[in-house]
């Protein structure tokens, strides 16, 4: 699912349909307003409420309640047709929501696994075994329980089963053994080091 659709679903939005769904959701009671940069926060504050303070909320429609996944009992497994030559793994876990005490030792987590070349998953598939070009891993905490992402872009014609068997080999080192020290400070220093360089954007 696209953030912004299929083509034939932007193409086919008229302006009526458009114009429909901003009446519907666009109001002041349904926005956040971000003021970056150096500025005195009194007068910012009265600028603000001059310029959006007239204009009226909106009757807001209900919101869709959340829809969960039933508790797995065992893994659920697909496999998707792709246009590209080159198979691509994503194992995926239910974990948790935002804030909870397990978010950020899953931030440490994705981390260890693979981020930089000097992280678990990297070493073993890219520059051991030879059998991919690519890793990744996040944590994908949220409002609502999130889940946490492994990737993996393999080479051409290399053995998928092979590239499975060494993510959960390392998965189940990670769970069975403790971090050592090194690790747990290169983590400790990304993060930091993420966190400063985000700020130099608007955005973060």
């Amino acid at each position: 699912h696209p953030v912004i659709g299929l083509e034939e679903h932007v193409r086919g939005a008229s302006a009526e349909v458009i114009k429909r769904y901003y009446d519907k959701w666009y109001h002041p009671n349904n926005a956040s307003l971000v003021v970056v940069g150096g500025f005195d926060p009194d007068a910012a504050l009265a600028k603000i409420k001059t310029l959006f303070g007239p204009i009226p909320k909106g009757e807001l429609p209900p919101r869709k309640k959340p829809t969960f996944y039933p508790e797995r009992k065992e893994p659920a497994r697909r496999e998707f047709e792709s246009k590209f030559d080159v198979p691509r793994l994503m194992v995926g876990f239910n974990t948790v929501q935002v804030g909870s005490p397990e978010d950020p030792v899953l931030d440490i987590v994705q981390d260890i696994l693979a981020t930089g070349k000097t992280s678990r998953l990297y070493r073993k598939l890219v520059e051991d075994e030879r059998i991919a070009s690519e890793v990744g891993a996040a944590n994908y905490a949220g409002r609502y329980p999130g889940w946490f992402g492994v990737n993996v872009e393999l080479l051409q014609g290399k053995d998928r089963k092979k590239a499975e068997e060494l993510v959960f080999a390392e998965l189940e080192k990670l769970a069975a053994e403790p971090v050592t020290d090194a690790e747990l400070a290169r983590a400790r220093r990304k993060i930091l080091a993420g966190f400063i360089f985000s700020r130099e954007s608007v955005h973060s």
